[in-house]
């Protein structure tokens, strides 16, 4: 069915599974290597299905992601900001970048275990350089390619980055509630955060309690 392929419904609860890398398109690299890949429209369908059955009460966002691309991210966390169902998110392992963003969009956003890592809150750009290639652009357009071995090229590429990341920043701060300069100082800065440190920032709400295993000695 639509959004069948992240989506399971048991009993009352739908949930939508954010797995691997999230793409516009479906990633060929991620189909052949693993690590698994969910498509933005996968998680919209999925919403609108959940939204739509009757006898789905709750939605739960089941994400284990390093994130994914910026292009088609503004799509699904509107589509979530829009559902009028109670939402939770649950990370284990991994709810990095987007990831992060879209657990953010939840009513509530809990991580499974102690050990999952959580944050990477920014916007990258890796760009390959080649000796032999240059690229020349038309007189009124010097920002069409920047060239960044200088540093005015490298500053162009990272006005461009600034100002996704504005908006990026928005809608975690949004989400949590939170001011953007809040998310900037406190959210990690970039980096990844183990679900404790995560929950004292006040980036996720809960940490699911381990049940701790007692092994008896049979000396």
């Amino acid at each position: 069915g639509e959004g069948g392929r992240v989506l399971t419904i048991v009993g009352n609860t739908a949930e939508i599974a954010i797995r691997g890398v999230i793409t516009q398109a479906p990633d060929i690299m991620a189909l052949l290597f693993g690590g698994g890949n969910t498509t933005y429209q996968d998680i919209i369908q999925a919403i609108a299905t959940a939204e739509a059955n009757a006898s789905v009460d709750n939605i739960v966002y089941a994400i284990d992601s390093p994130g994914g691309s910026f292009d088609g991210l503004f799509d699904a966390l509107a589509s979530m900001q829009a559902v009028t169902k109670p939402t939770k998110a649950i990370i284990s392992g991994l709810g990095a970048s987007a990831a992060f963003a879209l657990a953010t969009q939840a009513d509530e956003v809990i991580a499974s275990n102690i050990a999952a890592r959580i944050g990477s809150v920014g916007v990258v750009a890796t760009i390959d350089v080649y000796d032999d290639e240059i690229s020349i652009t038309s007189t009124n357009a010097p920002n069409k390619r920047p060239d960044v071995t200088t540093e005015e090229g490298v500053a162009m590429v990272r006005e461009e980055l600034d100002a996704m990341h504005d908006i990026f920043v928005d809608a975690i701060a949004t989400g949590r509630g939170v001011s953007t300069d809040e998310v900037n100082k406190n959210f990690g800065r970039g980096g990844t955060l183990l679900a404790t440190e995560a929950k004292k920032r006040g980036m996720i709400d809960a940490v699911a309690p381990t049940a701790l295993k007692v092994v008896k000695s049979t000396k």
